[in-house]
């Protein structure tokens, strides 16, 4: 657990309408270097429905940063720890 006070930058992006929500992270993600510079976070929390191959390379190797997928869906689950351990 974290304690005490802990100042973090937000980025908010406005979308359209419902099912628009992966454009508007691209977008913020698009947006970190230029206007956070050497504040960018190193860890991403990420909602599994975000996660996918451009938004993955976007945090790893666009920002050098890690990442944590949040999910509720056991598939999804069993599917992560199958595929994204190393031997």
């Amino acid at each position: 657990s974290l304690a005490g006070k802990i100042n973090f930058p937000i980025l908010i992006k406005s979308y359209p309408k419902r099912g628009k929500e992966l454009a508007a992270s691209h977008k913020i993600l698009d947006q970190i270097p230029q206007t956070l510079q050497k504040s960018s976070p190193e860890l991403f929390l990420m909602d599994s429905l975000y996660f996918n191959r451009g938004i993955f390379e976007k945090i790893v190797n666009g920002l050098g940063a890690h990442f944590i997928v949040k999910s509720r869906d056991a598939g999804f689950t069993a599917l992560c720890q199958s595929s994204c351990h190393t031997s």
